[in-house]
């Protein structure tokens, strides 16, 4: 991050994913795109996803991951906090967060019906953290920075056209962990685990139950009394 604390796992888990996605569902390696670090900017994320909407077709799978930093945002034109996540230039002057409905809208314009995205960060106001590096940052209140963000009666469409798996609920912290000696994000490790050691067409009720047993596992691993809860939207 440009004006944030490093997260040690961020680019372990995008690295993890990128092995997945080869190795075990056989994408072309010219079908991924990885941005970080300094790639990972704002306007590189959007545009790669644009582009990604561009060239694929009705019976393509779609699968996007972002690990790195979630918050919270309060917009002029909207009562409620919008969730975010945190590109490699938020928080420099100018630069919004990209908000969870900008995703929304450009997932929703994929041609797709088969999209997943997992969002290994936090969105919460919640000052307390496990003894891990927290994968969430203070709210961000530069609310004219989302004047433009539609508010939530405003958005087009009813219902979301792809699978949403996130790292926590609204009240809890995703960490970012050593894990069998490698710093990870929690929901990655766990997800990455499970997707390589079952049936590549496992079930989304087996892939969260696998989650939860590997969870537990780390959790003891970790010495730590509670973990986040991984949700599947």
């Amino acid at each position: 991050y440009q004006t944030l604390s490093p997260l040690k796992g961020a680019v372990n888990d995008v690295e993890t994913m990128k092995h997945v996605l080869l190795n075990r569902y056989g994408f072309a390696p010219d079908h991924i795109k990885v941005l970080t670090n300094e790639r990972a900017s704002r306007r590189n994320i959007l545009s790669a996803i644009e582009q990604l909407q561009k060239s694929t077709q009705v019976n393509d799978t779609i699968y996007v991951h972002f690990s790195g930093y979630g918050s919270l945002v309060r917009t002029p034109n909207d009562e409620s906090m919008k969730d975010t996540v945190l590109p490699y230039d938020a928080r420099t002057d100018g630069v919004p967060d990209i908000a969870m409905s900008e995703l929304e809208e450009r997932l929703n314009a994929f041609k797709s019906q088969s999209i997943i995205l997992v969002v290994d960060a936090s969105h919460s106001s919640n000052s307390n953290c496990l003894s891990k590096l927290c994968r969430s940052a203070p709210i961000d209140t530069r609310s004219a920075l989302y004047s433009s963000l539609k508010a939530r009666h405003e958005m087009t469409g009813s219902e979301n056209h792809y699978v949403l798996l996130t790292a926590s609920n609204s009240s809890q912290r995703a960490l970012d962990a050593p894990i069998d000696g490698r710093y990870q994000g929690l929901l990655s490790y766990a997800f990455s685990k499970i997707l390589l050691t079952t049936n590549i067409d496992v079930s989304p009720k087996e892939v969260m139950a696998g989650i939860e047993r590997e969870l537990t596992r780390v959790q003891t691993q970790l010495g730590l009394t509670s973990l986040p809860e991984a949700r599947i939207i």
